[in-house]
């Protein structure tokens, strides 16, 4: 696992650019603590610089960046390619000789002999490259099918970057946001409408980033930046629409005894390809299906005892170590847990500018940074589950999405609009009082705000004819994020078009879609890369092969969800080598005591990042409200006139905590 930072500069605006591009791989020292290395052009117009956290290959020989056996191509590579020993040898049998190890050298040799589209859709891993065609002076970006490895690229400022032409502009790119941050000329805008949707999401979808002119590139796909012309054009070479679409013309015609056999296998074979490496390795365990089924085959599959790890708390309603410790006594692992403290995960939170690269409000990013860190005393990389619930249906809405968007859609528009006057006050959208009193009642562990946020929910998506856009409102979580902001509500379209018919991939395949698309790529992955790469730990999802995806598509809906459980065949897998009772106990769900640590030992940091005369003067949120909410939840204030969730003030605290990090243009480097 790796970073890299670059610019394109066909104007010569830069004065220095090997400079600027070390000033810019600085701020992800992190991503590559072992190694660095620069490319410059003789004319100076295309700069890289690197840095390596070595995996395979720990010799010089995998050195970056790297140039092509001809040095017609120089690249910068992120991640890993799981089956570069196959294409090794294929190449070597068509007389291409190679100096080390690495698969950074397979990939540039595969690259330059076949081509880049029919190398990248040879390669099966997670990825993300920069490569540079001296013969065409062309810029190719790349980015793995699920979007594992993060890729930034943009001119700061421009709206037109997306596919475009951007002539005279530097061009830069990145693994992360941060690294952009040194090369930038002036403060970078922010894009108001981006910050309306990580209000209503938590996240960013991309290819959307809180920059103007910064996009994140799409998973599966390709950007050709051609510097003469200053065009830039995207193509996509794979997409998971498109997979679950053939998987529903050729579904497996198997028993579910038999199709259970197989996943077996092929979830072994993913997990054997991300078993190689030249350092130390091991797996998160939570005591989950996805993690148990992947730790079942690392056991059966290594020599010796796999390393797990697992983290715990004092709170019973949350923890999941027991059940983890179990599951790792029955499969014989090396298991080890850290039960979180709390001053050490409160000051975690204060270092949230730190660990964040773009703004980002799933608080759990918290446990899993303290479970990295814990394994990266002994291991350099882990596997984990993550992945699992979106591929085989694991959501609550997965199992009774389908049977709510026939029912919501059949009460079409004017029902919505009758539930909304009668159960909502018109002049504020608050609860009718008198439904209030009688949530009190009937509902007591219940905080006002947070049923009123599913009210509005469910009588916002009641009548959507859409189905992406049915699910991904559930995903919503602030409502009417316009009433913090300072811009007011926004129009913005923050979800790219389907690229499947849903009518053809069926109902829950859709909600898998909609999740795999946007919350598993801008949260889930977003949130493990920068939580094991903040401690240079290397981070592998065999749940996201998209070989073993492309056989998930196949199996038959009923078999994903069954007997009112999500991941049935997926349980019925992991059956085979962990008792039923250790794996089929309720989720808990490890969530920390944030709210409760903000508004108590921590809420001196919180109050200076919420202070009213900052909000007013940054004009980017509206003071009055922001407060307004702040001070209800402290409980220093009755109920405002819109109540917003804790989660809602979470993203505004990791919003304010981002901007302090990169006000300033170099800033410290970690």
């Amino acid at each position: 696992m790796c970073g890299f930072a670059g610019l394109i500069d066909p104007a010569g605006h830069v004065s220095d650019p090997a400079a600027r591009v070390r000033a810019m791989s600085a701020r992800i020292v992190h991503r590559g603590p072992d190694d660095d290395g620069e490319f410059v052009t003789d004319d100076g117009r295309v700069a890289m610089a690197f840095r390596r956290l070595s995996i395979q290959d720990l010799s010089a020989q995998g050195h970056q960046p790297m140039a092509s056996p001809s040095g017609r191509f120089t690249i910068c590579f992120n991640g890993e390619v799981y089956n570069f020993p196959e294409l090794r040898s294929e190449l070597r049998g068509i007389g291409v000789a190679f100096r080390g190890g690495s698969d950074t050298e397979v990939i540039v040799a595969a690259i330059e002999r076949w081509g880049l589209s029919t190398a990248v859709t040879r390669m099966a891993g997670m990825f993300a490259i920069a490569l540079w065609d001296s013969r065409e002076k062309e810029l190719l970006l790349v980015r793995d099918r699920f979007g594992v490895k993060p890729l930034y690229y943009g001119c700061p400022g421009r709206d037109d970057v997306l596919d475009g032409r951007v002539a005279g502009e530097t061009f830069l790119f990145a693994s992360e946001m941060k690294a952009l941050r040194p090369a930038f000329s002036t403060t970078p805008d922010i894009h108001r409408g981006a910050l309306h949707a990580l209000l209503q999401y938590q996240y960013t979808p991309a290819p959307w980033t809180l920059w103007r002119g910064i996009h994140k590139l799409l998973p599966g796909h390709i950007l050709r930046y051609q510097m003469r012309t200053g065009r830039i054009h995207t193509e996509c070479y794979w997409s998971a629409g498109r997979a679950l679409e053939q998987g529903a013309r050729d579904p497996v015609q198997m028993a579910p005894e038999e199709v259970a056999a197989e996943l077996e296998r092929q979830v072994e074979s993913a997990v054997r390809d991300r078993m190689v490496a030249d350092v130390p390795l091991g797996a998160f365990l939570s005591g989950g299906i996805d993690s148990s089924i992947v730790v079942s085959a690392m056991q059966r599959l290594s020599a010796s005892n796999t390393q797990t790890f697992t983290i715990g708390t004092d709170d019973e309603k949350i923890d999941e170590s027991d059940a983890a410790a179990r599951i790792a006594s029955h499969l014989g692992t090396d298991h080890r847990t850290i039960m979180v403290r709390e001053k050490e995960a409160q000051g975690a939170i204060l270092r949230l500018s730190e660990l964040i690269d773009e703004p980002f409000g799933d608080a759990s990013l918290i446990p899993a940074y303290l479970v990295s860190k814990f394994a990266r005393e002994s291991v350099t990389v882990v596997l984990s589950g993550d992945g699992g619930d979106e591929v085989f249906a694991g959501y609550p809405q997965h199992r009774f999405g389908a049977l709510l968007f026939p029912q919501q859609r059949k009460l079409g528009r004017t029902a919505p609009r009758w539930a909304r006057r009668f159960l909502l006050d018109e002049n504020d959208f608050r609860l009718r009082p008198a439904l209030g009193d009688l949530r009190s009642r009937l509902l007591p562990g219940v905080r006002a705000e947070h049923l009123q946020a599913r009210l509005e929910k469910a009588l916002r998506v009641a009548g959507e004819p859409d189905r992406a856009r049915f699910m991904r409102c559930w995903r919503e979580l602030v409502v009417q994020p316009g009433r913090y902001l300072a811009s007011g509500p926004l129009e913005f379209s923050a979800w790219p078009e389907p690229d499947c018919d849903f009518s053809a991939v069926g109902g829950v395949r859709s909600e898998c879609w909609a999740d795999l698309t946007g919350y598993m790529v801008d949260d889930v992955l977003l949130k493990v890369d920068r939580a094991s790469m903040a401690v240079s730990l290397e981070a592998r999802e065999p749940l996201l092969d998209h070989r073993l995806f492309e056989f998930a598509a196949r199996i038959p809906a009923d078999m994903l969800v069954r007997e009112g459980q999500g991941k049935w065949i997926l349980r019925q897998a992991l059956y085979r080598s962990v008792p039923k009772r250790l794996v089929d106990g309720p989720k808990k769900g490890f969530a920390l005591p944030v709210a409760g640590w903000v508004i108590g030992p921590l809420r001196d940091w919180a109050e200076a990042l919420l202070a009213e005369d900052r909000l007013e003067r940054e004009g980017y949120f509206d003071a009055a409200a922001v407060r307004s909410a702040w001070l209800h939840l402290c409980g220093d204030r009755p109920a405002p006139e819109h109540a917003m969730p804790f989660f809602g003030l979470w993203s505004i605290l990791a919003f304010q905590a981002w901007l302090d990090q990169n006000e300033a243009g170099d800033g410290p480097a970690r």
